[in-house]
């Protein structure tokens, strides 16, 4: 048993002379201050541009619900008020589109701003 313990002992000892020098060149490789297995900066700016592209796209949900509830406010007023519904042409309809009580949003990738 005392010899398999030194055998033991020794093969501990290479072990962590062997786990320190990989944490030594990792050290010298990625910096005192990292890990090793942190994402690479491609992937988490992608990681960031998801999460954005994410956010634009609940913004512009919530808008859209807003002004579809809106438009129905706006036609349960007129058709409580009593006057017949006039025929809507084809242009009125149009017009009544790009006349949206809610205002627009422009998303553009950060990445294009910056390389502007």
């Amino acid at each position: 048993m005392k010899k398999r313990e030194a055998e033991l002992k020794a093969e501990v000892a290479r072990m962590l002379a062997a786990a320190e020098a990989a944490d030594c060149e990792e050290d010298k490789t990625f910096g005192k201050d990292k890990r090793g297995d942190e994402l690479p900066d491609w992937a988490s700016d992608k990681q960031k541009r998801l999460a954005k592209i994410q956010q634009a796209m609940a913004a512009l949900e919530a808008d859209a619900r807003l002004a579809a509830e809106e438009e129905r406010r706006i036609e349960a007023e007129k058709n409580s008020s009593g006057k017949p519904k006039a025929a809507r042409s084809r242009a009125n309809r149009r017009h009544r589109r790009r006349t949206s009580p809610i205002p627009s949003r422009s998303v553009t990738s950060p990445i294009r701003k910056a390389a502007s």
